[in-house]
This record gives C-alpha cells, sequence and structure tokens, in this order.
C-alpha cells in the first residue's frame, strides 16, 4: 500500500488514507463461490543456494539484495523486484472472506518469490530486494520504535531498495504492494508510474503492460476487480509522513534525484503494483490465494517479456 515514502502498521494506521477513488462493480457471487480463491497458507520462504550477493554488503540486511541466476536460456538481461515491506514495515492488513487476517508483508513476498521463479525460467537474471520477512537495509540505530519504522526508517530502507537496483545494474524495476482503505467497498488494481525521468515514456509503457495483463488475468479467472488505471506518482492523493516528504512528491522508489533526500535515485525503468485491496475481503482472499498469487506473478511475466519483445531495452 502507497505513501509517499511508504510507511504501513503502526504509523500508517494513525493517518487517514486518502486515496482517489473509482466506483467499483462488484461481483453478484458470494467470495467464497468464485473459482481459484480457495485459501492456503504462504509457503514458508527459503534462500537458494543459487543467490549471489550483490552490492556492498554493509549496506544490506544478509539475506537482502540476493541475485538469481537464470535458469532457462540466458537473455543477458537483469529484472529487480522489490516484494514491498517487511520485517517492522509489516505494510496494509486485512481480512479475507473466511475471517483470517493478511499482511501485506507476507503476500508481497510471495508474488514476487513466484515471479522470481518464472522470470528465471525464461532466461532473466532476477535480484530480489529481500528473500526473507526483513529489512533490505541494515536496520540502523534510532530506525525502530516500539517495534515499527520510524519516518527515517522507512525512507533508509528504501534508499537501500533503490541501491540495490542500481548496484544490480537492472533494466527494469518491478515494486510489488498491495492497497487498503477505510471501506471495505473500495477495490480494484492500479499500477505507478513516474513521470519526471528521462526514462518516463518506456516506465509508461511498462506500467501499461503490467496493468493490461493483471486485469486480463483476473479476468480469465472470473474476478471483478475493478480497473483503476495507471497513473503517475505525481498524482497519488496519499498521506506523507513528513513535510519534506510532501515537498518531494514522488515515490522514493520511481522518482527523481533531489539533493539531501533522494540523492542516489533508480537509474532504469519501473513500475508499482497494486493489484487488491486488503481492505475487501473477496479481494483479500484473492490475494491469499496460490492461484490469486500465481496469476499475479504470471501476469506480470508477461508483461516482461512484451517490454522486451517490443524492442524496449
Amino acid at each position: 500500500m502507497l505513501l509517499f515514502h511508504r510507511l504501513r502498521g503502526r504509523i500508517a494506521s494513525t493517518v487517514a488514507l486518502l486515496f482517489l477513488l473509482t466506483s467499483c462493480a462488484r461481483s453478484s457471487k458470494p467470495p467464497s463461490s468464485r473459482p481459484g480463491v480457495a485459501q492456503a497458507p504462504v509457503p514458508a520462504v527459503q534462500r537458494s543456494s543459487l543467490g549471489v550477493a550483490v552490492g556492498p554488503r554493509q549496506a544490506f540486511a544478509a539475506d537482502a539484495c540476493i541475485a538469481f541466476p537464470p535458469a532457462g536460456k540466458d537473455r543477458h538481461r537483469t529484472i529487480f523486484i522489490d516484494a514491498g515491506h517487511g520485517g517492522p514495515d509489516a505494510g496494509a492488513t486485512g481480512t479475507a472472506s473466511d475471517g483470517k487476517q493478511v499482511q501485506e508483508k507476507t503476500l508481497t513476498l510471495a508474488v514476487g518469490l513466484d515471479l522470481s521463479n518464472q522470470l528465471r525460467r525464461d532466461g532473466y537474471r532476477v535480484v530480489l530486494s529481500r528473500t526473507r520477512d526483513g529489512t533490505v537495509g541494515r536496520t540502523l540505530s534510532g530506525s525502530v520504535t516500539e517495534g515499527a519504522y520510524t519516518p527515517d526508517g522507512v525512507r533508509a530502507d528504501l534508499r537501500a531498495r533503490v541501491a540495490c537496483a542500481n548496484s544490480a545494474h537492472a533494466r527494469l524495476l518491478i515494486s510489488i504492494h498491495f492497497d487498503a482503505f477505510w471501506s471495505p467497498a473500495v477495490g480494484g488494481a492500479q499500477t505507478v508510474y513516474d513521470p519526471r525521468r528521462p526514462f518516463s515514456g518506456q516506465s509508461l509503457h511498462f506500467a501499461r503492460l503490467i496493468q493490461r495483463a493483471v486485469l486480463l488475468a483476473f479476468q480469465a479467472h472470473g474476478w471483478d476487480v475493478s480497473d483503476r488505471g495507471v497513473i503517475p506518482d505525481t498524482r497519488l492523493d496519499a498521506p506523507t509522513l513528513s513535510v519534506r516528504g510532501a515537498a518531494y512528491g514522488h515515490l522514493v522508489e520511481l522518482g527523481p534525484a533531489k539533493r539531501g533526500w533522494l540523492d542516489h535515485p533508480s537509474l532504469m525503468p519501473g513500475a508499482l503494483l497494486e493489484p487488491l485491496f486488503l481492505t475487501d475481503p473477496a479481494e483479500a482472499s484473492v490475494a491469499r490465494s496460490h492461484v490469486g498469487q500465481e496469476a499475479l506473478s504470471g501476469a506480470v511475466a508477461r508483461a516482461v517479456r512484451e517490454y522486451f519483445s517490443a524492442g524496449s531495452r
């Protein structure tokens, strides 16, 4: 779920989440009767022995910023996958239609790991921001209080994700999140890009491919998820955690440099996906199911293939 420099959990719950809403046509089927949303626990995550640490290790947690080689014919391209949140930052929380709670950080990791496997089979080198439930950057003194990130802690961890993508020399950046709102009637999928970068045209193209592929995957399974569109991060009507964050006005992972705030921005086209609202029980059930996670990862993998098949570099 999005904040302008991304914080969830205890701090985020104290802020009204003011997102632009679109009307959501709900399915006439009860959530339990929707095809393919039988609930299953997210499998335990184990780091592959094939993983190789990337970048200056003093900057990253032990199991963060790990590269995995292609499992298919090598396409000589690297994709950076960021599973949003992790560790003290749980992200958005919601309740599935069976009454069980879901956490954003768990679901983004499950989708990210499955996407990694698919892209590797397609011949891509993949770098994961995190491979377990933990931070990406090393936790600094004062960055966590009472079990949750401080605003500076959030920004430091996001900058570590950017540093990982740059160290990996990634050709594409994919950030996976889920959404939330105070009303369970609000749902839908949206993809975000930054319009102020030299490669913004490529980012917009990639974001459109992701959005289209995700919606088609949902439709194929009979899930009624509304299209909230592709939007620039400059138009996100989301709360910020500080005056400086509001003045920056971009997502840290996608946005341009700003001295003293983000001195070293990401250097490649990228998009951030929020495909489902965890506060909508029906959409939370899709996000929690293996079928839903595989549909999402398959859709994003398809968008990556289409992006490069069109000659994007």
